[in-house]
């Protein structure tokens, strides 16, 4: 249910679970999860601190706690909380992607390219196989021009275009418009010559501005 998008569902499911059997910490953490996909974070706060009584070297629960962080805007807990995973399972990549948004967020961005070059060598796919809910700032209040460019550029340097361009595409509509920052951009030199690049620029009369 959880999956297939009938998060309410599910939150009665794991709350059953929760009654049968009060001591389980997985339980709990599925439970939290539950809570904060229906943005109960408040509940979802309070079956991670029980998920992390049960079991306080749970890697996952400390995970989603950072996750929780995140979208109530306690960016420093949420890196802490990913450490603390980190700490307890190195091998995990998706904490490192969940360590490298919170860094963004925080607008950290060489901690976060940091973060996601650490996931990158553990799972080179890791950013076409997870989920990533936090790449989209669904919680902001305002868009970020200044962020989605930082996360182009980065994007940019890991060699995923398709993802630069998304974000340079939400900088630009945000009111991104420093043109002689982005055409000197370092991270961008190997995109210059690329021609969806080139028409996205165009479109927006950076190329013009810059001739």
């Amino acid at each position: 249910m959880f999956l297939d998008g009938r998060e309410h569902f599910a939150l009665l499911k794991y709350l059953e679970a929760s009654r049968l059997n009060p001591y389980h910490e997985v339980i709990f953490n599925k439970l939290a999860m539950a809570y904060s996909r229906v943005k109960q974070f408040r509940q979802a706060e309070e079956a991670i601190k029980r998920a992390i009584r049960l079991e306080p070297e749970y890697p996952f629960a400390h995970n989603t706690r950072g996750i929780i962080f995140l979208a109530t805007r306690y960016n420093r807990q949420a890196i802490r909380s990913f450490k603390e995973a980190i700490r307890l399972k190195p091998e995990e990549a998706s904490f490192y992607l969940n360590l490298g948004h919170a860094y963004v967020r925080a607008d950290e961005y060489q901690e976060g390219m940091r973060a996601y070059q650490m996931a990158l060598q553990i799972d080179p796919e890791i950013f076409q196989r997870t989920d990533v809910i936090e790449l989209s700032y669904e919680f902001a209040d305002a868009a970020n021009p200044e962020r989605f460019y930082q996360m182009a550029r980065i994007f940019a340097e890991l060699g995923d275009k398709d993802t630069c361009l998304e974000y340079l595409g939400k900088a630009l509509s945000a009111g991104f418009s420093d043109s002689r920052r982005l055409m000197s951009e370092a991270a961008f030199e190997k995109l210059r010559q690329d021609a969806e690049f080139i028409k996205l620029i165009a479109s927006y009369g950076i190329a013009e501005s810059t001739s």
